[in-house]
């Protein structure tokens, strides 16, 4: 899998079934250590600040990492704000999948 500009995650608000905001911390912890920064205290997280399944129609919700457009189908359309470490993050999965990232350029690259 190769990043770029943006990303969907599904699932991203609808109670304990949203699987797709637990990802969300994840990428979001994993921009803090790749920026030298502490990870982030799991009380500001960004499940915590997700609107509930009854609440979501269309909201968005920014870090310093990413920007977040959800909707009601609670779909989340990410968008990255670092490039660099978009850059930094494809590196490291370079690395440990070159052959999977191989696949997924070539891909790119025909479409």
């Amino acid at each position: 899998m190769l990043f770029g500009k943006r990303i969907i995650v599904r699932g991203v608000t609808g109670g304990w079934g949203a699987r797709g905001s637990d990802s969300l911390d994840d990428l979001d912890r994993a921009f803090h250590v790749l920026d030298g920064k502490p990870e982030p205290d799991h009380r500001s997280s960004i499940k915590a600040r997700l609107p509930t399944s009854y609440e979501a129609k269309a909201y968005t919700l920014e870090t310093q990492y990413l920007r977040i457009k959800g909707f009601k189908n609670r779909n989340g359309h990410v968008e990255f704000l670092r490039p660099d470490l978009v850059e930094k993050m494809n590196l490291i999965l370079a690395r440990h999948s070159p052959h999977d990232l191989a696949r997924a350029v070539v891909t790119a690259e025909a479409s």
